[in-house]
């Protein structure tokens, strides 16, 4: 976990525990032992699905006893449902603190940071990323439905910010249906990011080449984009 998420954590188990997701014996704990419990669930979570994980398990990793764990979270539902609250919640807010920066940036600009700085996150959040599409590429309708969807619909959204802020300010063609490229975007972020934060997924997508650098492929979608989605200006085509 990172320094960020260590600082907030008291404020989401108060959250939690007036939601009903924490017991007031887990809020009580120190901040240690909370994240010792926490990167338990999550390790579990991420290497066999949040609706499959183990008791036994996490209690072993967080070395604490089963019993406690009933203390923390009342039984494995509620376990379960604090591990979904707690990536959704993680997860949409660290896209979300990118909102305030749009109307300041270009299109090319935001979408380059949006990939670079999700990258970043997912990255030093692995447990989360490893969770998420473990529900993602999963056939788990529940997980679908409470996981999947709002970070998708998250993502989308910023998605959506930005090809509008680039159609409003003459960067974006006009024309385009602004909603289908935004869930086009979409997709191509997908598949330009999860083959490197899950490198097992590069092996059915090959973007990832050894003998290329990561940012290979980002530098030409955004070429692919100038020639096929951006205005080009009389200026430009001068200069192209």
């Amino acid at each position: 976990m990172d320094n960020t998420f260590t600082s907030i954590l008291p404020t989401i188990i108060a959250n939690f525990e007036q939601q009903g997701l924490v017991t007031r014996t887990f809020r009580r704990l120190d901040l240690s032992r909370q994240l010792l419990v926490i990167d338990a669930i999550l390790e579990e979570s991420a290497q066999r699905g949040p609706a499959e994980m183990n008791i036994k398990h996490i209690a072993a990793r967080a070395e604490v006893s089963i019993g406690s764990l009933y203390q923390y979270f009342n039984n494995k539902e509620g376990l379960l449902n604090f591990t979904i609250a707690l990536t959704v919640q993680q997860t949409v807010s660290a896209f979300n603190e990118f909102l305030p920066y749009l109307d300041q940036l270009s299109f090319k600009e935001a979408y380059s940071i949006y990939l670079s700085t999700g990258l970043e996150w997912g990255q030093q959040e692995q447990q989360f990323v490893r969770m998420f599409a473990k529900a993602a590429y999963q056939n788990d309708p529940q997980l679908q439905e409470r996981v999947v969807k709002p970070i998708a619909a998250s993502m989308l959204n910023i998605m959506r910010m930005m090809v509008k802020n680039g159609q409003e300010k003459a960067e974006i063609r006009q024309e385009l249906d602004p909603d289908l490229l935004a869930r086009l975007l979409h997709g191509i972020s997908i598949i330009l990011a999860d083959p490197i934060l899950l490198p097992y997924l590069n092996d059915y997508f090959q973007i990832i080449d050894e003998d290329r650098e990561h940012n290979e492929p980002l530098n030409l979608v955004m070429e692919i984009l100038q020639r096929g989605i951006f205005v080009h200006h009389d200026k430009d085509e001068q200069t192209s």
